[in-house]
């Protein structure tokens, strides 16, 4: 027999405290769910799972999730129904850099004793899979009810670390198809390395630019990311902050003797010439919306943006604070060089 298991955002909510309403949601949600299709649900609070169900935290996880499959095949599942599901893994979502288990803020469904899908509040989108089985109750019969039925656990496992979402690639060709949408003139440069070696003029990127476009000679510069994990989501911050002052333009045309056959210094001697500077803004490039709740607040306090591949702007770029006017049209002055 189905039933859910729900441990409120006590500890959690401590720090964040507009987690609470969400309780009330879920609890209200639960209560719906029981009323319509006769699924029993219970509310444990995290400091007194040891009286209720004679178990701490961490042995709830060792004996219920450490070696479960079927989590993951189930919220595999549920992210194909295009419920936002978190592809942090199971043991992250969980445990701390320490190895304490924290409940606070999770839902849990069991089929009699065995667990098959656990959610954290913080980083999956509960509501909204509540919502999907109150009014839908077939979602819970596409899930796998134990590892000899799940006709996905193969798959699953044969696909690994592949996602719906795909790779940077594809957010990257998705998010092309919407600029040339609105601009066919626009100039648009993807993974920008470094260029060829020109008398004067080379430029060299750390990171890699993942995309540059220019649009009435205005430089607008993406970091991309194939997952909105939070993980990736503030690797992709720390690469755009560099991407501020990226990329460092070398002078190589200081005294060599220009050779013939090449057209280039042939003994060169290079200098920096600009210590970049050339983006108006930079944006961090995402296939949805991010999961953690604390993307915005963080980014704003940035110069950068997030913007969705489909074109969704979810923050607006502030302007570069490092902005180069002579970098910048270095590079714009140099654009030929670039494929």
């Amino acid at each position: 027999m189905l039933r859910f298991t729900y441990y409120p955002s006590d500890f959690v909510g401590q720090f964040m405290p507009s987690l609470a309403p969400k309780d009330t949601e879920v609890e209200a949600l639960l209560d719906k769910i029981k009323n319509s299709q006769g699924i029993p649900y219970t509310i444990i609070h995290v400091n007194s799972i040891k009286q209720q169900l004679g178990i701490t935290e961490d042995e709830f996880y060792s004996k219920y999730m450490e070696k479960n499959k079927l989590i993951s095949v189930n919220l595999n599942h549920l992210a194909h129904l295009g419920i936002k599901i978190s592809d942090i893994p199971l043991k992250k979502k969980f445990k701390s850099n320490k190895g304490y288990t924290y409940l606070s803020g999770s839902l849990h469904l069991f089929n009699d004793d065995v667990l098959i899908l656990s959610l954290k509040t913080i980083i999956d989108d509960v509501i909204g899979f509540l919502n999907h089985v109150a009014q839908d109750p077939s979602v819970l019969k596409g899930l796998s009810l134990s590892v000899k039925a799940s006709k996905n656990l193969k798959k699953f496992q044969a696909s690994s670390t592949k996602t719906k979402m795909g790779n940077e690639k594809a957010v990257i060709i998705d998010f092309i198809k919407h600029i040339r949408q609105i601009d066919l003139q626009a100039r648009i440069l993807k993974g920008v390395k470094q260029s060829p070696m020109f008398p004067g003029f080379y430029a060299f990127a750390s990171p890699d630019l993942d995309l540059v476009v220019i649009t009435n000679g205005t430089i607008t510069c993406y970091e991309a990311k194939a997952h909105s994990d939070t993980g990736s989501l503030y690797t992709a911050l720390g690469e755009a902050m560099f991407d501020l002052i990226n990329p460092f333009i070398i002078d190589y045309d200081t005294g060599g003797v220009i050779s013939p056959e090449t057209g280039l210094p042939s003994k060169p001697r290079a200098r920096l010439k600009w210590m970049g500077g050339i983006c108006d803004k930079v944006y961090v490039l995402l296939p949805e919306e991010p999961k953690d709740w604390r993307a915005l607040p963080i980014f704003d306090k940035t110069p950068i943006g997030i913007i969705l591949s489909n074109g969704k702007e979810l923050l607006p770029a502030k302007p570069n604070p490092f902005l180069n006017p002579q970098a910048r049209s270095d590079f714009l002055s140099h654009l030929h060089l670039f494929k």
